[in-house]
């Protein structure tokens, strides 16, 4: 079962902390929801075009991130959003950029998948690839502040390199 919310996030994709080649911060936005801003931090790594999905990329989100239940609030549904362009990448040796539209977060909690907006194509004879992410925002994240746990989360992503979360809890738990 799949509950559709309005998620518009490269989301995890980014957070803050030394050595992060991507660095995310979640805000409550005071109207139940939260939004996030996010920049590259350093050079994402090089990856063969092998491990480049045509329809988008996967990728672990940092474990403790969301509260015991999940981001299904209780349930065992996945999060599921479909949105205008909130991010793009650009792949640095063919030049496509790809606008991210479509997010996938499971039902545990331990991944995203984020969809593109038209198919990855590697350029003549190219065998390697790397996405720099072209920063926007902030966005609105339609996960309430309570389902997400205060603090720096980090994970690796085989096409980011180490991506950096960094959650600031309700201004009413801060203390």
């Amino acid at each position: 079962m799949f509950r559709s919310v309005s998620v518009c996030c490269l989301l995890w994709l980014g957070m803050a902390e030394v050595g992060a080649a991507i660095a995310m911060v979640v805000v409550p936005d005071g109207l139940g929801g939260t939004t996030y801003t996010f920049e590259e931090m350093s050079a994402n790594p090089l990856v063969p075009v092998s491990m480049v999905l045509s329809s988008g990329f996967r990728m672990e989100l940092p474990s403790g991130m969301f509260v015991a239940s999940g981001p299904g609030s209780g349930g065992a549904s996945d999060i599921v959003g479909v949105f205008p362009a909130v991010a793009r990448v650009r792949e640095t040796g063919s030049g496509g950029a790809y606008d991210v539209v479509s997010l996938l977060i499971g039902a545990d909690g331990s991944y995203a998948s984020f969809g593109f907006d038209r198919a990855f194509a590697s350029g003549p004879g190219q065998s390697e690839a790397r996405f720099a992410l072209v920063p926007g925002g902030p966005g609105a994240l339609g996960i309430a502040p309570e389902a997400l746990v205060p603090g720096t989360h980090v994970v690796s992503s085989v096409l980011f390199g180490p991506v950096t979360v960094t959650v600031v809890p309700e201004s009413g738990s801060a203390g």
